[in-house]
């Protein structure tokens, strides 16, 4: 049952949601609702609240297998014989309904994980605008033509979906992370089985059904929803997968690779991080402190890209540690559907107690909580509400310096030089992003092109752009999605070589060898 909620919130979407929670969710198999072949269900429960609020079919092998042949079915029959412009077309119409419901997907997502509804809503017109993006890169996606043996011979190269991708997203930007994967593929003309995160599942159901009301062919879009050692182990190692894409902890990532190693496909992930982020003395303070804030403490700090590494530089070292135990403690907690919070509760009490455990092993390890850090739920719900926690001089041997936390809590390290930062900032096993706050052009591209990361923010952080693509180095991942070029992600290269010389090869000499006199000679090729 859903908890009353602010009378801000649009009265609409309450509807919508309502009647989602009163029915329960199912499976979205071939363009229709199922409750799951072994009938089970599971509970989702309100992070704010603390109460169930809905229930939802949990998946069998036996249904990812029926997700995959539909799948296989909308590809060959349908979407992959689509023309490009027919698909872009269907994305476009898809765009503008999802852009219109931005307030429901917002809702649904605010109340399974607790992010702040203005940034789930926000997220949701994002997803209208990336579906929009890779619309228009369907019609764009180009093979070459290159000189050939002779002039007589076309060669070229095409470009050709996969088929059938296999997505697993998380439950802290759901849709968001699905679109970021699902958008170019479709575009591409594959068809897409996504396996949800049992702690968030809502608003990717309802995506689903929404684009089928939008024109997407059944089966082109399949949603299994449970949990990862059932759905999700059956999901990467089906053999009509051609591609996964996964984005989660390094830890799952790498039994996910192991299992696309296992069949000889290729896979996409983007993994966890312990992003850090160089404060200069330069660097205008003003600003810096709200960058630190957003990087680390926005969506109570459960983000891949989270910046929970300041190192800050020694002669304005004590006044950032001051004012951000400041800001920190300024920050108000409470219902993440209220416009005036700043920080929801964390996403399950599994987070919460992992975001304790890396309380006390910092303490352990010698570094000094300034603020924060504790559990907190009287007057806030009954949620899983944690104080942002900030900690000074982290040692680069402390765990806090080098695990991700996936929580409210920042550790700071001060430094003396550009170099020993960009030294500190690479001494992490992870390299997903990092950000350099500076008034100095110099010192911003040497820290640029020196750090080891996928991405580098400068005076801003958390601020991703569209156009450019996104990846991890290191434990954070390889692949990269989004950008002019993402939907080459999505499709295989093909070569492409026609004779149009009327003549016959010469059956026994390998790469032509043509029978006509004065046939030029055949290049040296080495049979695999």
């Amino acid at each position: 049952m859903i908890r009353p909620l602010p009378e801000s919130t649009p009265a609409a979407a309450i509807a919508v949601t309502r009647g989602m929670a009163a029915d329960g969710l199912g499976l979205f198999i071939d363009g229709e609702e199922r409750p799951g072949a072994e009938r089970r269900r599971f509970s989702r429960i309100d992070p704010y609240s603390g109460e169930s609020w809905y229930d939802v079919a949990d998946a069998s092998a036996d249904d990812v297998d029926a997700a995959v042949a539909s799948a296989h079915r909308a590809q060959a029959s349908v979407w992959g014989s689509m023309s490009a412009y027919e698909r872009s077309l269907i994305l476009l119409r898809i765009a503008d309904a999802v852009e219109k419901d931005a307030d429901v997907f917002g809702l649904l997502d605010t109340l399974d994980n607790g992010k702040l509804f203005r940034e789930t809503r926000s997220q949701a017109v994002g997803v209208a605008h990336s579906l929009r993006y890779a619309a228009g890169g369907a019609e764009k996606v180009e093979g070459v033509t290159a000189p050939a043996s002779d002039n007589q011979t076309l060669a070229m190269s095409i470009r050709v979906p996969y088929g059938v991708i296999g997505m697993i997203v998380p439950w802290n930007s759901p849709l968001p992370l699905l679109i970021d994967g699902a958008a170019p593929a479709l575009a591409a003309g594959n068809t897409v089985v996504v396996k949800t995160s049992e702690d968030a599942p809502a608003s990717i159901l309802r995506f689903a059904h929404l684009a089928l009301a939008n024109g997407l062919p059944p089966g082109v879009l399949n949603v299994v929803s449970g949990t990862g050692p059932q759905a999700g182990e059956a999901l990467v190692r089906h053999p009509g997968i051609s591609k996964i894409v996964f984005t989660g902890g390094s830890a799952v990532g790498r039994r996910v690779a192991s299992a696309a190693a296992d069949r000889l496909i290729p896979v996409l992930l983007e993994l966890g991080g312990k992003s850090a982020q160089i404060v200069m003395p330069d660097a205008d303070i003003n600003r810096v402190i709200p960058g630190l804030v957003s990087g680390v403490f926005a969506a109570a700090g459960q983000s891949c890209v989270a910046g929970g590494r300041a190192l800050v530089q020694r002669s304005i070292y004590a006044e950032v540690v001051e004012r951000m135990s400041e800001a920190a403690e300024s920050l108000m907690l409470g219902d993440p559907m209220m416009v005036e919070t700043q920080m929801g509760p964390l996403g399950s009490r599994r987070q919460t107690e992992s975001a304790l455990r890396h309380v006390h092993s910092a303490l352990d390890g010698g570094a000094r909580l300034v603020s924060g850090g504790q559990t907190r739920s009287t007057g806030l719900g009954q949620g899983q509400f944690f104080t942002p926690a900030v900690f000074a001089d982290v040692d680069p041997a402390n765990t806090l310096f080098q695990e991700e936390v996936f929580g409210p809590v920042l550790g700071l390290t001060p430094f003396d030089t550009l170099d020993e930062a960009i030294a500190l900032a690479n001494d992490s096993r992870y390299g997903l992003a990092s950000g350099i706050w500076t008034t100095d052009i110099d010192t911003a591209l040497r820290a640029a092109t020196r750090i080891d990361a996928g991405t580098v923010w400068v005076n801003t952080y958390r601020a991703p752009e569209m156009t450019l693509s996104a990846g991890g180095t290191k434990e954070s991942g390889y692949g990269r999605i989004g950008g002019s070029r993402q939907l080459y992600e999505f499709t295989r290269e093909k070569s492409v070589i026609v004779n149009f010389s009327g003549v016959g090869n010469d059956p026994f000499v390998m790469g032509g060898g043509a029978t006509a006199t004065n046939a030029p000679a055949t290049s040296t090729i080495v049979e695999g």
